[in-house]
């Protein structure tokens, strides 16, 4: 079983992807990036040792999304 977390720990961490998700959408303006980017493509250091075509199609569109929603669903929990 994963160690249980603190409040403050989950907090930081959903402070994190924020921020992520805001430098994510900084480089989509500027036109550095795009949603439908794969990820491995931003790692080519390890392109050939990604052979899984399922891992070779996430894009930084999926990333985003799975941490939109959980900064969403920590933030409406928190203000309930």
């Amino acid at each position: 079983m994963g160690a249980a977390h603190s409040g403050a720990d989950q907090a930081a961490v959903l402070a994190q992807q924020e921020l992520h998700l805001h430098a994510l959408g900084l480089a989509l303006e500027e036109g550095r990036v795009g949603l439908d980017d794969p990820v491995v493509s931003y790692f080519p250091e390890v392109d050939a040792e990604i052979t899984d075509p399922r891992s070779r199609s996430v894009t930084l569109g999926h990333l985003a999304s799975a941490g939109q929603h959980r900064v969403q669903a920590a933030s409406s929990h928190w203000s309930s």
